[in-house]
């Protein structure tokens, strides 16, 4: 009885690692190897790059540190995109583009398909130690009209957050779900399209190509501090690769007038509505240095 005892002991003992040395699980593989990522902006948002002309200098960066600003944004940003920000909206665009969206969307005017903006927890590079390593950005759909050589359109461009990075305040970085133009009813897709944020001061810009041209929605008032107070309400018109400018269309006269709203989070399109119709206190922009 006691030699049966002791063999089943010894069965029990070999038997026990045996059961447990199994594994299990799958990885999960992301593809980061989209070239077509942005190249991270520096901070648009205290330099209207496009054109100075006509600007006053000295009103540009009132109230402002400029060596404070320039000099810690360039620094971070250099660490940051070092750190590999750019892998990581590789890897995330993929994510996005291979990710059906949890709403098929909604039927919107000129055609297009309207998709019901997401909030998204995105993880963000830079700051000071012990600050959020997460902050909370939603996806950024523009609807601008488009009026120039004869064609009268609208085009329709959904951006996802995937990224960030922290300077001053913390910038998103983001990716294009899909990109649209509507001209007389008739919907196409178009690609290259790109969102940039616009910095700490949010003066921020959506470029299309369409036509052999690349477009770009920018603004044509700023206010105090060098920032925006409306949405997009112009266009600069380059070459087909953006190296030419072609047309400046955000000059104080503003040429080339457009009209931009938001996608609002329930996935409402607003009212198009000019700048031109805003109240005075509205736009321009108060304490713009060139302010009709």
């Amino acid at each position: 009885m006691k030699k049966w005892m002791i063999t089943a002991v010894m069965v029990t003992t070999l038997w026990l690692p045996a059961c447990s040395s199994g594994g299990g699980g799958s990885d999960a593989v992301v593809d980061g190897g989209n070239d077509a990522v942005r190249d991270v902006p520096g901070d648009p948002g205290s330099d209207r790059s496009d054109h100075d002309e006509g600007q006053d200098p000295g009103l540009q960066d009132e109230g402002q540190d400029p060596g404070l600003q320039d000099e810690g944004h360039e620094t971070l940003t250099d660490v940051v995109s070092d750190q590999g920000i750019d892998a990581k909206v590789d890897a995330a665009e993929d994510t996005v583009k291979d990710t059906p969206p949890e709403d098929a969307g909604n039927a919107g005017p000129f055609g297009f398909t309207i998709r019901v903006p997401q909030a998204h927890e995105v993880e963000c590079e830079g700051g000071r130690p012990g600050s959020p390593a997460t902050f909370e950005f939603w996806d950024t759909d523009w609807i601008c009209t488009l009026e120039y050589g004869g064609v009268s359109g609208h085009v329709y461009v959904q951006s996802t957050p995937v990224a960030c990075h922290v300077t001053l305040s913390a910038v998103p970085e983001f990716t294009t779900a899909g990109a649209w133009i509507s001209v007389g009813g008739k919907v196409t897709p178009i690609s290259p399209a790109t969102y940039d944020w616009g910095g700490n001061h949010h003066n921020d810009s959506l470029e299309v190509v369409s036509g052999g041209n690349k477009f770009k929605y920018y603004h044509s008032s700023f206010g105090f501090g060098w920032r925006k107070c409306q949405n997009m309400d112009c266009i600069l018109v380059y070459d087909q690769t953006g190296a030419d400018l072609v047309e400046d269309g955000c000059t104080k006269e503003r040429t080339l007038p457009a009209t931009c709203v938001l996608v609002d989070h329930e996935g409402h399109v607003p009212e198009f509505v000019d700048v031109s119709e805003l109240p005075a206190d509205q736009w321009p922009c108060p304490g713009d240095p060139n302010d009709r």
